[in-house]
């Protein structure tokens, strides 16, 4: 009868630790990351001097799973989930730490960080290597003087004067407004133009020049790109060529008819002024991008991602759904959205891959498991009690 309780204790320690396992990865259920674990069961032997009998039962493995889990939109741009195969990296207190759902932040000292265990985010220099993330340098972008204009569009032959406005930066980031008049007359060759500039706001602006097209519309060789003297208000003097198109080609400005009205225009201008930052981005590759008030962005450098061949076997868990590596082989370190690896969801949430129908499923055998223990050692007891009372009326 000892025996028999022992083996119902077995079965009663063992369905507990499965009961306790089932709710664990119910109350999961939406964690981010979270990766549900099931329990491997064994036959307890026991021995006796009639040689080896069942004893019951043991926990022999705890398995984690690795599937997929939902991906879910947040709020905030710099949350990622990995999409595929792969664990995003951090290292905290000089450990790495694998994760696959990563709620993002920056501190103050601008570095990247997971913000459940503030760990610092890795990814990958120009070698391949780890390296810690840091954002620090990306929180305002230098403005960039106006060096270029492109144009296109029409001088029609029949028209004898166009205006445009057209935006500029100087060298101090400031913004200019220049009205640039195209004309011509009768004492001018044909295909012959005049460019004059003008400016309203504080500074000053010099140069323009003659604009001359061959008898095919397009700009005479020497006289496709004008150039401005750009004068800030400090005193400071920039440049800004114009371009008016290849010489030989229809490829910019041309000079063809088209009636009494011009259809000249700016295409393009480079400078722009300085801004601030507004907004982070992860791409797909794990690029993080910097986004600023001027329009403009910058590389913040590129997430990395760890591979394991078994990751069942190669983790442990650290919590917050983090893991530890359990040792070799070595995790395999490379970029996101090449080869083994799995690409990155900006703006997302990878959420627990608990299914509540499988578990329930689980719950009630396991439950059914206990019950049946515990009428196995209650069966037991009472025998035990009766033969105790046997041997007492003796």
């Amino acid at each position: 009868m000892l025996t028999t309780i022992h083996t119902g204790l077995s079965g009663l320690r063992s369905f507990q630790r499965g009961l306790a396992n089932i709710g664990h990865n119910i109350a999961n259920l939406n964690s981010p990351g979270y990766k549900k674990t099931t329990l491997g069961y064994a036959e307890l032997m026991s021995r006796r001097d009639m040689g080896v009998s069942g004893g019951g039962v043991r926990i022999a493995a705890v398995e984690s799973h690795f599937g997929q889990g939902e991906l879910r939109a947040t709020a905030n741009p710099l949350d990622v989930a990995v999409e595929g195969d792969g664990f995003l990296v951090s290292r905290l207190r000089g450990e790495s730490h694998y994760f696959r759902t990563g709620e993002l932040d920056v501190d103050r000292d601008g570095r990247l960080i997971r913000r459940t265990d503030r760990s610092q985010v890795q990814g990958l220099d120009v070698h391949g290597r780890l390296v810690d993330l840091s954002l620090a340098g990306l929180r305002v972008r230098a403005g960039r003087p106006t060096g270029l204009l492109r144009f296109s569009g029409n001088l029609s032959t029949d028209a004898s004067s166009h205006r445009i406005e057209v935006p500029v930066h100087d060298h101090a980031g400031a913004r200019r407004e220049l009205t640039l008049h195209f004309r011509r007359d009768g004492a001018m060759p044909p295909g012959q133009w005049r460019l004059d500039i003008s400016e309203g706001a504080t500074g000053h602006a010099s140069g323009g020049g003659d604009l001359r097209f061959d008898a095919a519309g397009s700009p005479l060789a020497g006289s496709g790109e004008l150039s401005i003297a750009l004068t800030a208000a400090s005193g400071g003097v920039s440049r800004v060529r114009l371009d008016f198109g290849r010489p030989g080609t229809l490829s910019g400005v041309t000079h063809l008819s088209g009636g009494s009205t011009s259809t000249l225009k700016l295409e393009q201008q480079d400078g722009y002024p300085p801004g601030s930052l507004t907004r982070m981005t992860v791409d797909a590759r794990g690029r993080v991008q910097a986004h600023y008030t001027n329009g403009q962005t910058a590389d913040g450098g590129q997430l990395a991602l760890a591979w394991f061949e078994r990751p069942a076997q190669q983790l442990l868990r650290a919590g917050a759904g983090a893991w530890l590596s359990a040792g070799a082989p070595p995790a395999r370190i490379g970029a996101p959205a090449g080869d083994v690896f799995g690409r990155i969801a900006g703006g997302m949430l990878e959420m627990s891959n608990v299914e509540l129908a499988t578990e329930f499923s689980e719950l009630i055998v396991s439950q059914r498991g206990y019950q049946a223990a515990s009428q196995l050692v209650a069966a037991a007891n009472e025998m035990l009690q009766q033969a105790l009372e046997i041997r007492g009326r003796r």
